[in-house]
C-alpha cells in the first residue's frame, strides 16, 4: 500500500480545524456567566455610591462576535473606548448607545428618568468626564468579578465618538479578531442604555478550564445550631474511673477467692494510678484522701505513643 500523497493531508485543513477547536463557545462556560453577572451586580452598588438616582445593571446577553470595522455595530454606537488590560495578550473595547451619557446624568445629578428622549449631541467636557468616571467605576467592578480566575486590571482610555470602527481598527490586531461581548442594560426609570464590552477570546480560551465548570460554595455551618450542638456536648455523661492496680493471677489462684482473702497489688501509696474515661487511659495521678472522701490529684498526661510502644514491649 502506498502511502498518501502530501496533498491529501494538506487538503484537511489542519490549521482551520484548530483554530475550530480553539474557538470559545461563552455558552458552555457557566462559570464565566456567574462572573459576568457578579460584574453587573457589583457595577450596580459601584455606580450607587457614585450617583443621587440610583442605576440598575443588568446582564442582556453574553456571546461571541469577530470584529469587522464594517459592522452596525460600530455605526450604530454613539461612543467607544479601547480597554487594556495586564491580564490579556491584546486589547478589547467597550461600546455604549447614545443614551448612555443621558442615563448618566440624570443619575449623578438626581433626576429620576423620567423622559425616554435620548438627544444626539455633541459630548462636553462634562460629559466626558462623566462618561470616563462611570466606565472606569464599571471596570473596577469588572476587575474584581474576574480575580479570583485572573487579575486583568482593565483600563478604558480615549473615548471615540466618531468613525468608531475605522478608529477601533487602527488599534485592534485586525478584521476577524474574535472577542467574547458581554451586554449590560443600564436602566434609570424609563431611560435605558446599552453597554457592550468586547473581551479578548484569547484571554477567555487560556481560562476555559477554570471557566469550564462552577466550583462548590460550602455554605456556612449555622452559628446557632453549632453553639446548641456544643452546648449539648459539653453535658454528655462520660464514665470516669480511677484504677487502684492491675495483678495477673493464675486461674487456680482466682478460683480459691473466699471472702476476706487479701489481693496484695504491685502498686504502693506513692504509686501513680491510671485515670481513665471510657476505657481509655488519659492521665495518670496520685491517691489521696480529702475528709472522708479519697481523692485523686492529677499528675500527668498519657502519651498514646508511648503507651502503645510499652504495650508492644510488654508482650
Amino acid at each position: 500500500m502506498s502511502a498518501l500523497p502530501q496533498e491529501t493531508v494538506a487538503s484537511g485543513n489542519i490549521g482551520a480545524r484548530l483554530r475550530s477547536a480553539s474557538e470559545v463557545e461563552p455558552s458552555r462556560l457557566p462559570r464565566l456567566k456567574v462572573i459576568v453577572q457578579k460584574w453587573a451586580e457589583a457595577a450596580g452598588e459601584s455606580m450607587a455610591g457614585l450617583s443621587v438616582s440610583p442605576v440598575i445593571v443588568e446582564l442582556v446577553s453574553m456571546s461571541a462576535m469577530t470584529f469587522l470595522k464594517q459592522s452596525k455595530d460600530y455605526q450604530q454606537a454613539s461612543l467607544a473606548a479601547v480597554v487594556n488590560s495586564s491580564g490579556w495578550s491584546e486589547p478589547g473595547f467597550v461600546l455604549v448607545d447614545a443614551s448612555f451619557d443621558d442615563v448618566l446624568l440624570e443619575a449623578f445629578f438626581g433626576g429620576d428618568g423620567g423622559t425616554a428622549e435620548t438627544k444626539d449631541r455633541v459630548l462636553t467636557d462634562l460629559d466626558r468626564g462623566v462618561v470616563e468616571l462611570a466606565l472606569k467605576t464599571i471596570n473596577r467592578a469588572g476587575n474584581a468579578a474576574f480575580r479570583d480566575i485572573e487579575p486583568i486590571q482593565m483600563v478604558a482610555k480615549d473615548l471615540i465618538q466618531r468613525d468608531i470602527g475605522e478608529a477601533l481598527a487602527a488599534v485592534l490586531p485586525g478584521e476577524k479578531t474574535r472577542y467574547v461581548s458581554v451586554t449590560f442594560d443600564i436602566k434609570l426609570g424609563a431611560l435605558r442604555s446599552s453597554l457592550r464590552y468586547a473581551i479578548p477570546e484569547s484571554f477567555i480560551a487560556a481560562n476555559r478550564r477554570h471557566l469550564s465548570h462552577v466550583p462548590e460554595v460550602k455554605a456556612p455551618p449555622d452559628e446557632s445550631w453549632v453553639k446548641k450542638f456544643q452546648k449539648g456536648f459539653n453535658h454528655s455523661e462520660l464514665k470516669v474511673r480511677a484504677v487502684l492496680g492491675k495483678k495477673q493471677l493464675r486461674l487456680d489462684e482466682v478460683s480459691r477467692f473466699a471472702v476476706g482473702h487479701t489481693i496484695v497489688l504491685d502498686e504502693t501509696m506513692d504509686s501513680l494510678i491510671d485515670i481513665e474515661c471510657e476505657d481509655q487511659r488519659l492521665f495518670r495521678g496520685r491517691v489521696g484522701r480529702s475528709r472522708d472522701f479519697y481523692v485523686v490529684q492529677v499528675e500527668e498526661r498519657v502519651d498514646p505513643t508511648e503507651e502503645f510502644i510499652d504495650d508492644i514491649l510488654a508482650d
